[in-house]
């Protein structure tokens, strides 16, 4: 390497997203001279062309990021010294989104959440931008004017896990849409968000599941937040796909459920070949 100073940007699990492929040898990325100009992306969402979620941003793996400088000094003598080795520490970008279905049978009509599938979509608002990606400097990638509002879709399998005696649904990595996170800047506090146009859609002919409500959540870099839902007796079955209300999941004590106590922390990659699980 020439004399001169270095910033090297290592990335853990870079082939989860999209890469920036206009980036090429000596595409000019920052300049102290020009305060204007955007340090452009290295790495964004993927978004999907699977017709189960197509369109939607998606990030299947954990993402995490090494940023080092170091200086390249003149040498002109063959058996001087060499460089000190450059330190490396990768951070989390990401933080994860979880959301359990619980089979739990509605008051009346014992509606509950059928062994299949089901497919969550809902959109994420705030009130502050969401980090899209890596930029070219190691930093966060924001897009201008900003990403406020974050469709968002994952699915679950068919079967049910156990926990504290129930049974739950959840998005684990044989799922047909595994998206459970999410850019943050570990930087950065939590960023508070809110959830809305949740429908969860479960086998053709079958329930459709829907709720109005807004749920507002806090999530960050090597965070976990999601959502618990159960069914209602709510019913609309003005169409051949019946329609059945959500509301958050509660304990034995009539609180919220929490869906990241309810499995450890990296249950989504175990879930397929948890001794536990029931049909």
């Amino acid at each position: 390497m020439r004399p001169g100073d270095y910033r090297v940007v290592a990335i853990v699990n870079p082939q989860v997203a999209s890469w920036n492929t206009a980036l090429t040898p000596g595409t000019v990325v920052a300049d102290e001279r020009e305060v204007a100009l955007k340090t452009p992306p290295l790495m964004t969402y993927t978004v999907s062309s699977h017709p189960a979620n197509r369109g939607y941003r998606m990030l299947t793996r954990e993402v995490f990021v090494a940023v080092a400088d170091f200086t390249v000094p003149k040498s002109g003598d063959l058996h001087a010294t060499g460089m000190a080795p450059v330190e490396l520490n990768a951070v989390r970008r990401v933080g994860k989104f979880r959301f359990l279905l619980k089979d739990k049978p509605s008051p009346q009509y014992g509606l509950t959440f059928q062994r299949t599938a089901h497919t969550f979509h809902g959109v994420f608002t705030s009130d502050r931008p969401f980090a899209e990606g890596i930029d070219a400097l190691g930093g966060m990638y924001y897009s201008e004017p900003g990403l406020y509002q974050l469709p968002w879709c994952m699915s679950t399998r068919g079967e049910f896990h156990l926990s504290n005696g129930e049974r739950y649904q959840l998005c684990h990595t044989h799922s047909t849409v595994f998206s459970p996170f999410l850019f943050f800047d570990p930087a950065q506090e939590e960023q508070a968000f809110e959830i809305s146009e949740i429908r969860i859609t479960g086998a053709s002919g079958g329930f459709t599941y829907r709720t109005d409500r807004v749920f507002s959540r806090t999530l960050g870099a090597s965070r976990i937040t999601g959502i618990v839902f159960q069914t209602n007796d709510q019913v609309d079955d003005s169409s051949s796909q019946v329609q059945v209300g959500l509301d958050e999941a509660t304990d034995e004590k009539g609180e919220p459920e929490r869906a990241e106590l309810l499995f450890d922390p990296f249950y989504e990659w175990n879930a397929a070949t948890d001794n536990t699980l029931q049909q």
